[in-house]
Formats: structure tokens, sequence, C-alpha cells
């Protein structure tokens, strides 16, 4: 299961919702919003609660029409070995306590980072990075 959870909404492909997911998303008080990428979480940046970065234009349509601030950005750009490449999502993870987003790779090289870079210090986040090695999605990571 990959979903993308974003200001109270859980994002994600329908085919993969199991009876347990509903009853969670309902406990809490979310509501699903159907997309057809089956990568959501991997293809989004998720920060500062209502606030992503994509590549996948049917998720920037739906996160965007659901009340999440969202830039969408080119894909093509993140290595993933063995495809033909990999996610945004993936090749990042944020550190929200200190108000960080961590990228396994230098975003620089990304051709939209001054979009990226402005969107997110647009919330008062900065951004590491690993120099001189390509953008590269590595599953993500979760700060503990």
């Amino acid at each position: 299961m990959n979903f993308a959870v974003c200001g109270g909404k859980v994002f994600g492909t329908k085919k993969a919702l199991t009876d347990e997911l509903k009853i969670d998303i309902n406990r809490y008080g979310m509501c699903f919003v159907n997309v057809n990428q089956g990568y959501a979480k991997c293809s989004t940046v998720i920060f500062a609660d209502r606030a992503a970065i994509t590549e996948d234009e049917s998720i920037y349509k739906a996160m965007s029409s659901n009340g999440t601030d969202c830039l969408l950005i080119r894909k093509g750009y993140v290595r993933l070995d063995g495809f033909d490449y990999g996610f945004i999502g993936g090749a990042s993870a944020v550190d929200e306590e200190n108000k960080t987003i961590i990228f396994f790779g230098d975003i620089e090289k990304h051709p939209d980072y001054s979009l990226i870079k402005s969107f997110i210090e647009k919330y008062a986040y900065s951004i590491e990075y690993i120099r001189e090695k390509p953008l590269t999605d590595v599953g993500g990571a979760i700060i503990i």
C-alpha cells in the first residue's frame, strides 16, 4: 500500500484500499481521494501538513483540488536502478521537527530546482542534500 496523507485526506488508488484501511480513514475523520497512481506516497514530498511536491499530474490535480498547495515538477530526473526513472518522494525525507527536507542526491541538478527551492522556502523549510551524487529514489526514509 502506498497512500499519501495530506491535509486530512488520503490519496491513493482505490484498488489497494482494504476494509481495514477504510475503517481507519473513517476513525480518524479523514476522507479518501482516488488517484490512478499506485505509488501516491512515493510520487510526493509532503510537508507542512498541506504542502506537496509531485511529478505526477493526476496527483497534482487531485491534491490541488482538495486543499493542498501542490507544486508539479518535471519527471524523469530521479534515478532508480533498473528503471527509466524514480520518484521524488522516494528520493527525499521530511524532518518536520527541524522543518527540513532531505534529498538523497544533488537536488540542485534537477531542472526545476529554483521552483522547488522557492516552494519549500515559502513554508520556512530548509533543504539538505548529498552534493555531487545523482538524485536517487531509495524508497524514502522516516525520521526518528
